[in-house]
């Protein structure tokens, strides 16, 4: 008599199917102990606020923080602005209303970027994936300016050889004094040009955090100025100590340029963080 048939465990057999659901039973076990990955998210920049000038009042419509770090919003006529620096990495900003109403309605332009925020009261946030310059609009209360820059890292010294401080003896101009400081930086950028010249290089100007009154200047070849954080060139309300250089019909007004480059011009640096200051924000 034949012994009886054994069933042989196939791909098809109850015992293959119980073994496949037992392992993947297994293997789900050990992924909910180890945890599912996430993907990397980009670090938060490091976040240097700019000095306020003295001649700037602080707003009276936002408070703003960056990254945690307290940023000073200061009022201009028609605008409000916050000026700082963003190291390589993402800036959480929350702009908070001071008047503690709740927000109703914002938009933050450039529209490009494709910004979304969140609102709790009166407060927004949103998040950039870097340095950007922004206009954030709440509720119908004065556009408020962004300004963040690339940080820094090229700065110049303070002093030493090459570098000719605005600060420092022979120029010795004072900020914050309202007093004309025009020859003093004057003498000052013509020392700068002197050395360049001699030397093959670039002589430095280098302007501390401060308001100098100042007429028109005129930088020439071999030259960098730089103005530091906070550093301010300011007309000195007298039409005189200006040159003349045109009128302007559609602003009704003749136009002259607090810094020229005079005659001759050649190679003349101006910090990339002062030219994106002077552009236009994109709506």
């Amino acid at each position: 008599m034949r012994p009886p048939l054994t069933p042989i465990a196939g791909a098809g057999s109850p015992l293959r199917r119980l073994s496949a659901l037992g392992l993947t039973a297994l293997l789900l076990g050990v992924a909910a102990l180890l945890g599912t990955p996430n993907p990397a998210r980009a670090a938060a920049g490091t976040v240097t606020a700019y000095p306020v000038p003295s001649i700037c009042p602080a707003s009276t419509d936002y408070k703003l923080t960056v990254n945690g770090t307290s940023v000073p919003v200061t009022k201009y006529t028609g605008y409000d602005i916050a000026q700082l620096a963003l190291g390589s990495g993402t800036a959480t900003i929350t702009v908070t209303k001071l008047n503690n109403t709740a927000i109703g309605a914002y938009s933050v332009s450039p529209q490009k970027l494709g910004i979304t925020g969140t609102v709790s009261g009166p407060t927004l946030t949103f998040t950039v994936q870097n340095d950007e310059y922004l206009i954030v609009k709440l509720d119908g209360r004065p556009n408020l300016v962004i300004a963040a820059d690339p940080a820094e890292t090229n700065r110049p010294a303070t002093g030493g050889t090459g570098v000719f401080n605005v600060q420092s003896a022979p120029y010795s101009a004072q900020p914050n004094t309202g007093a004309y400081t025009t020859t003093a930086f004057q003498t000052a950028l013509n020392d700068a040009v002197a050395y360049g010249s001699a030397n093959s290089t670039q002589g430095i100007v280098y302007v501390p955090a401060g308001v100098y009154t100042l007429g028109n200047l005129y930088l020439r070849s071999n030259l960098a100025l730089y103005l530091a954080p906070g550093a301010v060139l300011r007309y000195t309300g007298e039409a005189a100590h200006y040159v003349v250089n045109g009128h302007k019909n559609w602003l009704w007004r003749r136009s002259c340029d607090g810094v020229g480059s005079g005659q001759g011009h050649g190679k003349v640096v101006i910090p990339e963080r002062l030219r994106r200051r002077c552009g236009r924000f994109d709506q």
